[in-house]
């Protein structure tokens, strides 16, 4: 069985950032709506915004891992050592 792909470090920055922006946007409605400040809650999810744009700029520049395979790799310097 192949083992699905790792996430290498930039999804996992990305993936971070979201629930981030999750949670501005949570902060954002709160302070809108209940604490009723407007300047506080728009400041609040245009950072939220800023953010996600980030994530998924890092998410789309994040490639999986790729497994390494050594047999391919003695294969070639084998058969260019028989060739010589």
């Amino acid at each position: 069985m192949n083992k699905a792909p790792k996430m290498n470090v930039l999804y996992k920055i990305a993936f971070i950032l979201m629930f981030v922006c999750i949670a501005l946007f949570a902060a954002a409605m709160v302070s809108m709506l209940l604490l009723e400040q407007r300047t506080l809650g728009v400041l609040i999810a245009v950072a939220g915004v800023v953010l996600c744009m980030v994530a998924i700029v890092l998410s789309l520049f994040s490639k999986p891992k790729k497994p390494k395979k050594p047999n391919e790799n003695n294969s070639e310097y084998e058969l260019n050592e028989t060739e010589s």
